[in-house]
């Protein structure tokens, strides 16, 4: 539970010490280290991703994977959505499931990053007409009004998406809406000169838009150096589109079944 400035002290005591053994050892090229790449240095960093727990919650799974991202001491966390089951069937219903989901996010240390998945906000459905505003309300109050959004860190672009927006009823169209795909263009813009770009999002079935296919075409293929992470298939793929790396996570509690995906792979093998 050490706080940044007792982490800070630590890693100036070590530098001053092995400044005195390097001062005692002098010229001698032989020494008792390895080797002196610190993994602390200001352009190098990592961070953990937890996938999706919505859809056949598995008791413990969770929980667990957040304690072994924690371990790590990853500079953050990120995600990409199903972090709740949804469809709760009332506004207190989200609340609850929402206040737990953050209750056990705030044990780990890192900074976590949410991501909306289709359990999130959730679609309407036949037994749930009103799935849709209750699930989004529930976001907005523990979330606040951005449910997509961006960051920098050590000069490497972190884009947000919500594959849920717009979405009020089920269809196999993907949610990103015309506004949301226009502020993605102004923030690739006004990033253009960063290291990387890392996009997450939940719903792959984004990828075979006509909008997110000239996005590739017209924006991220000329200007290089990006990554996509997606959730929702429930099982982990990776795959290159135009050269690109885009990778597909498995779960982190979800369900499995794998006669459910074999069902679909003949839709989903377009997109790949």
């Amino acid at each position: 539970n050490e706080n940044k400035e007792t982490r800070t002290m630590k890693r100036s005591l070590t530098g001053l010490a092995l400044g005195a053994a390097l001062a005692l050892y002098g010229a001698d090229v032989r020494h008792p280290w390895s080797h002196l790449d610190y993994q602390d240095d200001a352009r190098n960093f990592r961070f953990a991703i937890i996938p999706d727990r919505g859809g056949g919650d598995q008791r413990g799974a969770f929980t667990n994977a957040l304690r072994c991202a924690d371990m790590m001491h990853p500079d953050f966390v990120m995600s990409v959505g199903d972090l709740i089951n949804g469809f709760a069937g009332s506004a207190e219903g989200f609340r609850r499931q929402q206040d737990q989901l953050t209750n056990f996010v705030s044990k780990v240390r890192a900074p976590f990053f949410y991501v909306v998945g289709n359990h999130d906000i959730c679609v309407n459905i036949s037994s749930q007409t009103n799935a849709y505003a209750l699930s989004r309300a529930a976001w907005h109050e523990h979330f606040g009004k951005k449910s997509y959004y961006s960051f920098v860190y050590k000069d490497c672009l972190f884009a947000v998406l919500d594959t849920m927006d717009g979405r009020d009823s089920f269809k196999k169209s993907a949610g990103m809406s015309p506004e949301q795909h226009d502020w993605l263009r102004r923030t690739l813009a006004e990033r253009k000169d960063v290291r990387w770009t890392c996009i997450f999002m939940h719903c792959p079935d984004e990828w075979n838009t006509s909008e997110w296919k000239k996005l590739e075409t017209e924006v991220l293929v000329p200007r290089g150096r990006y990554t996509v992470f997606a959730g929702d298939w429930h099982t982990y793929f990776h795959v290159k589109r135009y050269g690109f790396d885009y990778y597909i996570l498995s779960v982190a509690g979800g369900g499995w079944l794998l006669r459910k995906l074999k069902s679909k792979m003949k839709y989903k093998r377009g997109l790949l």
